[in-house]
């Protein structure tokens, strides 16, 4: 609640939070991470290899075609116009460089695995888990599709429960480290007003990463991008919208070498998950003044007055 009296007791409790809720955490990850490389390496082979389904030319492809097409019949109708032969010439000249080639965005089988493709599936599977799914890679077969419907109802409980352990953990964390610097460094033996100071705690957390997480696609994946796309793009991925109107180049990470390309996945997959379960500790955060609300509606029908004695923080309890 609002303050705690018994700093010692606090401590305890709010370190087998975070031994129990850590423990959980890491039982979940485990398997979480078995079920990502599993279907990583499944999907591979259904939708690349055994029951590949050739995918035709984006839409913006489509488009660019078509303009080559009309540009050509336009330069050779108005034949006449000097302006207007020398507007399209350099359109023209960009058609018969094949630039919008349909053929060229037309998928191939290949069965030959490599970082190209795992990428590929490997963002199609965490997107899907994680309730992103920005759409940019789907399933094609029938077989995939039916995985994929697997996948999700296998994927989406396990991944919410991991998060919902990392981001109690977070909280649980938060909480005792306000305890231990206030009664370490500030000598109190009451703690007060606990609740305000770890919302704004994990307020300075969560814009402190979704800056940092910014900066990081900012110098890698999306540099073509301005900082306020980017910061919309970590917002929306976080918030499992998943838009998809801001991606980042994956050119980018075929130039890298193997050691770099670890490092990369390394660092993007700590930020998304360290962005993601901050979400996570504020649900929790926010279920938790629901269930201290409701204990003092329940106190206030026992004793039948509007009196109410401060006691330790629920998830002490609990």
């Amino acid at each position: 609640m609002m303050m705690i009296e018994k700093v010692d007791k606090a401590k305890y409790h709010f370190k087998k939070e975070i031994a129990n809720n850590v423990r959980r955490f890491l039982i979940q990850l485990i398997f979480l991470g078995i079920l990502i490389f599993t279907s990583t390496t499944i999907f591979f082979f259904v939708e690349e290899c055994y029951f590949h389904v050739p995918q035709p030319p984006t839409s913006y492809n489509q488009m660019c075609n078509q303009l080559c097409q009309n540009t050509k019949i336009i330069n050779e109708t108005q034949s006449n116009n000097t302006e207007i032969v020398n507007l399209f010439g350099n359109v023209t000249k960009f058609c018969v460089q094949a630039k919008c080639n349909l053929e060229e965005h037309v998928s191939q089988r290949n069965c030959k695995l490599g970082p190209k493709n795992v990428f590929k599936w490997w963002g199609f599977v965490v997107t899907t888990i994680f309730t992103i799914g920005y759409g940019r890679t789907v399933a094609k077969s029938t077989l995939g599709r039916a995985l994929t419907i697997v996948m999700a109802i296998i994927g989406i409980p396990m991944a919410s429960a991991n998060v919902l352990f990392c981001g109690k953990a977070i909280n649980n964390t938060i909480k005792y480290l306000i305890v231990c610097f206030e009664n370490a460094c500030l000598k109190r033996q009451k703690i007060v007003w606990l609740k305000r100071k770890v919302a704004a705690v994990q307020i300075y957390l969560t814009i402190s990463t979704i800056l940092l997480h910014s900066v990081f696609y900012k110098m890698t994946t999306l540099q073509e991008s301005s900082f306020f796309e980017i910061i919309y793009y970590v917002c929306v991925t976080m918030l499992t919208i998943g838009f998809g109107d801001v991606y980042p180049d994956t050119t980018y990470l075929y130039q890298l070498s193997m050691v770099q390309l670890v490092i990369f996945t390394s660092l993007d997959v700590a930020f998304f998950y360290w962005t993601f379960s901050l979400l996570g500790s504020i649900i929790d955060f926010i279920r938790s003044l629901e269930t201290d609300l409701g204990t003092k509606e329940n106190k206030k029908d026992i004793d039948g007055n509007d009196s109410y004695v401060e006691q330790i923080d629920n998830s002490i309890i609990s």
